[in-house]
């Protein structure tokens, strides 16, 4: 849909809902007539409790217009999941909004709720982490994207293989502290390897006026010493 009269014509059932401001609003919002009409669309479909393939498509326009609208994204999960839709299909969709939204949380949050809807397989699991590789190249202290890692290192156990991985992003950047504190998650979830705490040490010489390889030693060791082997 690419302009209003599509649009009317896609939802002639319905009548578009203003938004309601109140008999007296301080501050009106000057909104564009394309905005106003798009929205005005969207609130009848909620209040309708519609879920279709058109409702789909019109979420699809909503989030242009703001990605960050936690209500679009919610109303396209029920109708995702009403209208049995291609779930890779919609990774790629969600790996195309968020490509210009790196820092969105609700195109994060939709991502993972697609994963939890699709089967559990390795092959599953290393596109998503290729992709998430992929935006850590282009910002390497993305929150988000560290958090989404998070969730899948936890979802197959590669905690071993993560471990790896954040090493690697600390090689690359010995002040990433989002890489170290994934390093000492993965020791958190994990046996405690004297190899971690060489890595730390190594990486303090490197750099010593670096408070995160210390931060990271003191934690390893508090890790060790209220594990269940080190008791007695």
């Amino acid at each position: 849909m690419s302009s209003s009269s599509e649009l009317a014509t896609l939802f002639s059932d319905l009548t578009p809902l203003p938004q309601e401001d109140g008999p007296h609003p301080i501050c009106a919002i000057q909104y564009p007539q394309a905005f106003s009409e798009t929205m005005g669309y969207f609130r009848a479909l909620l209040k309708a409790e519609e879920v279709s393939e058109r409702g789909l498509e019109l979420t699809s326009l909503v989030i242009d217009t703001n990605p960050a609208n936690y209500t679009a994204w919610f109303w396209r999960r029920k109708c995702l999941e009403a209208t049995n839709a291609d779930l890779g299909a919609e990774l790629e969709y969600t790996a195309e909004v968020g490509g210009t939204n790196p820092k969105n949380y609700q195109i994060w949050y939709h991502r993972r709720s697609l994963l939890t809807l699709l089967p559990t397989t390795s092959t599953t699991y290393a596109a998503e982490l290729s992709y998430v590789s992929t935006v850590l190249l282009d910002d390497s202290k993305n929150y988000h994207a560290w958090s989404h890692r998070q969730f899948l290192v936890s979802t197959f156990g590669a905690y071993d293989d993560e471990k790896r991985y954040a090493k690697a992003m600390i090689e690359r950047d010995g002040r990433n502290n989002s890489a170290w504190n994934q390093l000492y998650f993965c020791c958190e979830k994990s046996t405690q390897e004297e190899g971690e705490l060489s890595f730390a040490l190594e990486q303090a010489g490197k750099d010593p006026h670096n408070e995160s390889p210390y931060r990271f030693i003191v934690g390893w060791i508090n890790l060790l010493r209220s594990s269940p082997s080190s008791a007695g």
